[in-house]
Order: C-alpha cells, then sequence, then structure tokens
C-alpha cells in the first residue's frame, strides 16, 4: 500500500496548484525551504511576506491621486 505523502505529491505532479500564478510557485518555494532546513529563515521569511502583503494591501485602499 502506498504511503499518503507519496500519493499526494503524484498528484501534485499531475495538476498545477499554482491557480493564481504567484512567483515564486508556493509549493516549489516551501520544499526549498524545507529542503535547507533552516527554521530561523523560513520564519524570517514568513514574517517578512506578512509585512508586505500588509503593506501592499494598505495601499490599495489609498486614493490613487494623492
Amino acid at each position: 500500500m502506498p504511503q499518503i505523502s507519496t500519493i499526494i505529491e503524484d498528484d501534485m505532479e499531475k495538476h498545477d496548484l499554482n491557480i493564481f500564478d504567484f512567483y515564486p510557485d508556493p509549493i516549489h518555494f516551501v520544499e526549498t525551504l524545507k529542503y535547507f532546513d533552516r527554521g530561523d529563515i523560513a520564519s524570517t521569511l514568513f514574517v517578512k511576506f506578512l509585512e508586505d502583503y500588509k503593506e501592499m494591501k494598505a495601499q490599495r485602499h489609498q486614493d490613487p491621486m494623492k
């Protein structure tokens, strides 16, 4: 009986799960972070992405004429 992780990986290879066309592809990016096995770097990047996302969302609601 195949392991569940193997089934999921096989399914991911068959389908393009990056439906929002993010760059870099989130799945590939997370796999790269896991490969380096550096939780401190992954945490720092995650916080940085959240801060950038928050800033980006805040800019969308401003008057573009300012």
